[in-house]
């Protein structure tokens, strides 16, 4: 494992580390929850006539938490993988699911542009 947390991937998180964040997005009553690890890596060339005239690459890494409580569903994503990051993501999912507020439909037209 990396020292530094923020520098994991999502192999390196232990299984017993996705069970302690599933119980945690399920602390609040969730009838289902579910973890989204995403790991990407992207690299490309730019070439104007046979010449690389640019390069880069890229990693995009995170978790999302997803949890459901009956008609309710509460999604949180983070881009740090630390495990305190990782907690609070399955907290605010389980949350957000519990949210006691229901908020009536509101109207909406286009703005003048």
């Amino acid at each position: 494992m990396p020292r530094d947390e923020r520098a994991r991937t999502p192999a390196d998180v232990p299984v017993s580390e996705m069970e302690r964040l599933l119980s945690l997005a399920l602390a609040r009553g969730g009838s289902f929850a579910d973890l989204y690890f995403e790991h990407e890596t992207t690299s490309s060339l730019f070439l104007e006539e046979g010449i690389i005239r640019s390069a880069s690459a890229g990693v995009s890494c995170g978790l999302g938490v997803r949890v459901v409580a009956g008609e309710r569903t509460g999604y949180a994503y983070t881009d740090d993988l630390s495990s305190a990051a990782m907690a609070r993501a399955a907290e605010t999912a389980a949350h957000i699911a519990h949210a006691s507020k229901s908020v009536p439909p509101q109207p909406v037209s286009p703005a003048p542009v």
